[in-house]
C-alpha cells in the first residue's frame, strides 16, 4: 500500500511541477514575447509609453509595460549595435529616505560611518547586535519589519507576515513541547503572534523615530487634506487612508529625486558629447546607451554615479546607486555577477 501511496506522490509532484511551468511559459509568451512583438517600431526598438502622474508619485509604463520585467525578459533586449547598456539602480532609496525622516542617531550613524544595509541595521537594532555580526534569519525579520513600515501595513497584518517565518515557527514548535494535540494549534498562534508583537515592539523601540514621523504625517494630512514630500509635491488623502501618509512622502519622495536625477544626467553636456543616453527607467532603475567603447571607461561611470548620487535637495543619509554594464543584454548588465574576461578582469555585469 506504502509503494503505491509514495508511486501516487511522485505523480501528483511531477502534474504541479508540470502546471507551474506551463503557467509561468504562458506568462511569459503572452507578458513579454507576444507583447514585445506587438509594439516593435520600424526600427526594432520597442517606445514605452510613461505616465508621470499617479498617485504615488511613481511612474506607470504601457504599451509595453517596461516596469514588470524580470531577468529572463530582459534577455530579450540588447542594445543597439555598437552601443552597450549601463544600468544603475539606487540602493535601497525609500529606506533610505525614511531613516532621513525619522531621524534616529543609530540608524543614521550606520548609514553614515558605513553605509550599511537598512535590513541589517534594523536586525542589529532588534536583537542588540553589531550591524556585522546580523545572521541572514536576523536580517529576513527585520526587512518583514521594515516592508511593513514602509508599506504601511496594519499591526495586525505584519503580526501575521512576521508569525508566518519558518525560524519563529520552529522556536515556537519546540517551545511547545508536550502540549495535549486538541490545543496544539491555539497555542501555536497564540505563541506565534506574542513572539512576533515582542520584535515588532523591540523594533519601534530601537527606532522611535519611524512610529513618531507616521503619526505625526497622518495628523498633518488629516488637519490640512495632504502631505508633500522634500520636493513640494503634494498628495491629497481623505482620513480614511491618512495612514498612507508617510508612505506618500515616501514614495513620491524617492520617484522624485530620481526623476530629477534623470533629468540632471539628460541635461549633462560631457554625457551627451560622449554619445550617452538614458533609454529606460524601472523603479529604482536607470538604464543608460553608449558607445561600445566606453562600456569599462572609469571616467564615464563616476560621472554618471556622481549625478544620480547627489540629488538637489540635501538628505541626512548617503544616497548611493550601484552600476553595472552590458555589450550583451539588459539582464547581464542589470545583474549582480560580474563576467570576467580570458585575463581575469570585469567585462561585464555588476561593476560598482
Amino acid at each position: 500500500m506504502r509503494m503505491y501511496e509514495a508511486a501516487g506522490e511522485g505523480v501528483m509532484k511531477k502534474v504541479v511541477a508540470a502546471i507551474r511551468s506551463c503557467r509561468e511559459e504562458s506568462q511569459y509568451k503572452s507578458l513579454f514575447l507576444a507583447s514585445f512583438l506587438d509594439h516593435r517600431g520600424m526600427d526594432g526598438r520597442i517606445h514605452p509609453r510613461y505616465t508621470q502622474i499617479v498617485r504615488t508619485g511613481r511612474m506607470s509604463c504601457g504599451e509595453p509595460n517596461i516596469q514588470q520585467q524580470n531577468k529572463r525578459s530582459k534577455l530579450l533586449i540588447h542594445p543597439s549595435p555598437g552601443k552597450c547598456f549601463i544600468s544603475c539602480d539606487y540602493s535601497q532609496i525609500e529606506f533610505r529616505l525614511i531613516a532621513h525622516y525619522a531621524k534616529d542617531p543609530d540608524v543614521l550613524a550606520a548609514y553614515n560611518d558605513g553605509d550599511a544595509d537598512f535590513h541589517q541595521i534594523a536586525a542589529a537594532l532588534v536583537y542588540g547586535v553589531p550591524v556585522n555580526e546580523v545572521t541572514k534569519s536576523m536580517r529576513r525579520k527585520g526587512k518583514t519589519i521594515n516592508f511593513g513600515v514602509a508599506y504601511s501595513m496594519g499591526k495586525r497584518k505584519l503580526t501575521k507576515s512576521l508569525m508566518a517565518d519558518p525560524d519563529i515557527i520552529k522556536e515556537v514548535t519546540e517551545e511547545m513541547g508536550q502540549v495535549p494535540e486538541s490545543k496544539r494549534q491555539e497555542i501555536f498562534e497564540e505563541l506565534c503572534e506574542r513572539q512576533a508583537t515582542a520584535i515588532l515592539s523591540k523594533y519601534h523601540d530601537s527606532m522611535p523615530g519611524i512610529r513618531r514621523m507616521s503619526r505625526l504625517a497622518e495628523s498633518n494630512c488629516r488637519r490640512r487634506g495632504f502631505v508633500f514630500n522634500a520636493y513640494g509635491r503634494r498628495r491629497h488623502l481623505p482620513d480614511k487612508v491618512a495612514r498612507k501618509a508617510f508612505n506618500s512622502v515616501i514614495q513620491g519622495g524617492a520617484m522624485d529625486l530620481i526623476k530629477e536625477r534623470m533629468v540632471a544626467c539628460h541635461r549633462d553636456e560631457w554625457l551627451r558629447s560622449m554619445g550617452i543616453r538614458i533609454v529606460a527607467n524601472v523603479h529604482d532603475e536607470v538604464l543608460f546607451e553608449a558607445p561600445t567603447e566606453l562600456m569599462l571607461n572609469s571616467e564615464v561611470h563616476r560621472r554618471i554615479l556622481d549625478l544620480l548620487q547627489s540629488p538637489s535637495v540635501p538628505f541626512s543619509v548617503p544616497i548611493r546607486a550601484g552600476l553595472g554594464v552590458s555589450a550583451k543584454s539588459w539582464a547581464e548588465a542589470a545583474g549582480d555577477d560580474t563576467v570576467l574576461d580570458a585575463e581575469g578582469k570585469p567585462a561585464a555585469g555588476r561593476i560598482v
